[in-house]
This record gives C-alpha cells, structure tokens and sequence, in this order.
C-alpha cells in the first residue's frame, strides 16, 4: 500500500474507534457551595445556579425527558437542552440508565440531572435540600 491511501486508511479507522467512544464515555459532575449548585456535564457547557434563585427542588424517580433539542444523547448520558411536555424547554445532565431526579426550579427554568446511580442521586437531592433549608433560615 502506498503512503497517501494508508494515511487515508488510519485516519478513517481512527475516527471511526472515536465515535465508538464516544458512545460509551461521559459523566455527569455536581459541585454544592454554600452560595450555588454547579452541573456540568461532557461535551456540553455547564450550569450554575445561585441558592437564592432556586424556587423548588424535588425528587423523581421517572421522567420523560423528551428530545434534545442541543446537546449529546448517547448509550450512556444524555445532556444538553431537552424538551418535554411537562416542562417544556429544560437543561439535562442524565446518565440513561439511572431513574431517578433531582429537579430544580429557578428564575422561570428547570434543571434535571442525576447521578451513576439512585443512591447518589437521593444523597445528592438530599444535601441541596438541607444546605437550601439552611440558608433560608
């Protein structure tokens, strides 16, 4: 084989293992200040909400999320801007085979995302919950 086509060859290859990758790779990061509640997840830009912005939060454990109208969907996560019929427009952070959600309410938006697995997820609601509590008191 010449040098051109074999150049040619390796490339193709190599971008095809990526997007297979790609499929398979992503997470989800919540980072709790006493001021805010930061969601970041792969391949999308982040959120950050002020405590004080934050009108409700709440945990479910099923939701359609509807279609992604920006933003990456693959075997593992989901994240980006979606949009359902029960919230409309809305920001997801979501690895795709955990049900369970934190939703958050704010400045006329809504959040969702949750963590690898139920446990994190209700222990990540939970300390929101708590530290929201603490600070409107």
């Amino acid at each position: 084989m010449k040098s051109g086509p074999m150049k040619v060859l390796i490339t193709i290859v190599t971008l095809i293992l990526a997007g297979i990758l790609i499929l398979f790779v992503g997470s989800v990061n919540v980072s709790i200040t006493n001021n805010s509640v930061s969601v970041k997840g792969t391949f999308v830009s982040g959120t950050t909400i002020p405590l004080n912005e934050i009108t409700s939060i709440e945990y479910v454990d099923s939701l359609d999320i509807g279609a992604r109208q920006f933003g990456m969907g693959t075997y593992k996560m989901a994240s980006g801007t979606y949009k359902n019929e029960k919230f409309g427009s809305y920001k997801l952070y979501s690895y795709s085979k955990v049900n369970a959600f934190v939703i958050i309410h704010y400045d006329d938006k809504i959040l969702v995302f949750n963590q690898s697995d139920v446990e994190s997820t209700k222990k990540l609601y939970n300390q929101i919950k708590q530290i929201k509590q603490i600070k409107a008191e």
